[in-house]
């Protein structure tokens, strides 16, 4: 015989509390006593138990009784849940066998949606009312279900009142709500994840290997196109090549992309990384085959350290900066990187889609330059509005645009920000001037900012994927959510973005948890809270 799971209010009694929780006991009796308690059903204790057994999941013997019980919830208030024009809408309220006042959660209004609640605002005659319900529906859903903290609406409401010059929320109107419920107003928001290139959790390897790639191209006098991977990592090309070393600094995830492609061209690499580099990203460029150490300079001096060990060991310097005289390598590094938006292109064409706005990150200035480089090739005088980020501790680039001078200028110190693959004191010449001649804003972002990019992607709303991006991979989309949320402070640069309803809002996650403890640090554990 199958389990019963669900019992409605007139199958239960005062007796099945173990089994219907405290409340749900509590109304079966009320009902027994003819008391006018709206009708409902109540869903096990067994069926709690049962669900994570099941590995957090609803079986469907349990779903097919639930789905039964709503058509008889259907069939004793003539209503239709979903329907527009005759609604059943329910109340959840969760339970336990033995609970406290005030320690469970409810959800108010369950069955309201874009068209319903047009519908309710029509036939009630009072919309404000309408939309303030489905308002606390959205609300208390995102809590409860989503895991989306009151204080975020809380605060979106705050905003709104301070907007429309009022102090009360039922001053608000019901335009006002409907605003309200479509949260950031965009059309779409696209996040590319990074973290998957060749199981490194980055996409530095695509500059690293192809740059590479061309080394040998020329080194061997073949055309790189005849130059397959299968082809370049054979024994028959390393005995061509004898024994070679590349060299790199790095922060990380460049340095890891060098190592292994020299692993797998049976050859070595040598990486310095600048001091306060994470022990962790040591470990995997070690991990890779790598001579890899952590130095005592800031990163750009550790640039200049891995050039003059080239230059005095006839080693090849892979660095993904240029300087004069040293542009070629960095060229390839760039070409490297200009697949991400090559993929990102053709995948949107096939959706007839076009990104109106970009967030890139800036370190030197590389990924942000290849990127820029391609959205102007591609879309020409209709390429999107393209905002560059920066840590406000490396922000050489937003610097460079400051000066107004057409000259780059760099940044000295420490570079001291979580973003560390973004901590690069001077841009790359090559890349500067694309992003001078193309680019539209530039931003100098607090670590905060990245930390607010890595939540968000971490616990996404409604059916959008998780995505787990590091500090210098989130700070594209924590740049974008905090100029929506705070659009009041930054009014004038949120009225010249032209951010509305028909917007596409492109980002590009270039790293996953490279560092896992300073991941855990900031999503689980709140280090650098929102400002």
């Amino acid at each position: 015989m199958a389990n019963k799971w669900v019992y409605l209010f007139t199958e239960g009694n005062a007796t099945m509390r173990n089994l219907l929780g405290g409340k749900g006991a509590n109304l079966a009796e009320m009902t027994n006593l003819g008391l006018p308690v709206p009708q409902g059903f109540t869903i096990t204790t067994e069926a709690c138990t049962q669900y994570y057994e099941d590995g957090e999941k609803i079986n469907d013997e349990i779903m097919g009784q639930i789905m039964d019980h709503i058509n008889k919830m259907e069939e004793i208030t003539g209503k239709k849940f979903g329907d527009k024009e005759n609604p059943l809408l329910v109340s959840v309220r969760s339970g336990a066998r033995a609970s406290m006042p005030g320690m469970m959660d409810t959800i108010l209004n369950l069955g309201l949606n874009e068209e319903v609640v047009e519908v309710l605002a029509e036939k009630s005659g009072n919309p404000r009312w309408a939309y303030d319900c489905y308002r606390r529906f959205i609300q208390m859903f995102s809590d409860v279900v989503m895991e989306v903290g009151k204080k975020y609406f809380e605060a979106l409401i705050d905003k709104m009142k301070e907007q429309k010059g009022v102090k009360q929320d039922v001053e608000l109107t019901a335009e006002d709500l409907k605003e309200l419920a479509k949260y950031c107003g965009v059309k779409k928001i696209l996040v590319k994840d990074e973290s998957k290139r060749f199981g490194l959790n980055a996409f530095k390897v695509l500059g690293g290997s192809y740059s590479i790639g061309k080394c040998l191209s020329e080194i061997l006098n073949e055309d790189i196109s005849k130059l397959p991977f299968f082809v370049l990592t054979s024994k028959e090309i390393k005995k061509k090549l004898g024994d070679l070393t590349f060299i790199t600094a790095t922060d990380g995830n460049h340095g890891r992309g060098v190592a292994w492609m020299a692993k797998h061209l049976q050859q070595k690499s040598v990486v310095y990384m600048p001091k306060g580099s994470s022990q962790m990203r040591l470990k995997a460029i070690q991990d890779e085959g790598a001579d890899a150490s952590i130095t005592d300079f800031n990163y750009d001096d550790a640039v200049r350290l891995a050039n003059e060990k080239a230059k005095e060991n006839n080693w090849i310097m892979v660095q993904d900066t240029a300087w004069k005289g040293y542009e070629k390598i960095p060229l390839w590094i760039m070409q490297g990187y200009s697949t991400i938006m090559s993929e990102i292109i053709e995948e949107l064409e096939k959706v007839k889609e076009k990104p109106t706005h970009v967030f890139l990150q800036a370190g030197v200035g590389s990924f942000a330059g290849a990127m820029q480089a391609l959205l102007a090739e591609i879309y020409g005088k209709e390429k999107p509005i393209t905002i560059i980020c920066e840590p406000h501790g490396a922000n050489c680039i937003y610097k460079s645009f400051k000066a107004d001078d057409g000259n780059p200028h760099n940044v000295a110190g420490d570079l001291k920000t979580i973003m560390a693959g973004l901590a690069c004191g001077e841009p790359n010449t090559i890349s500067w001037e694309i992003l001078r001649d193309y680019s539209n804003f530039a931003l100098s972002c607090d670590d905060s900012i990245s930390a607010k990019g890595m939540r968000v992607l971490s616990s996404p709303l409604g059916e959008d994927k998780r995505i787990i991006s590091g500090e210098s991979g989130a700070v594209g989309v924590g740049a974008f959510v905090t100029l929506y949320e705070k659009q009041n402070s930054y009014r004038d640069l949120w009225k010249k973005l032209n951010i509305n309803n028909d917007s596409c809002i492109l980002c590009i996650s270039t790293e996953g948890d490279t560092d896992v403890d300073g991941y855990r640090n900031i999503v689980w554990n709140g280090h650098y809270e929102n400002n």
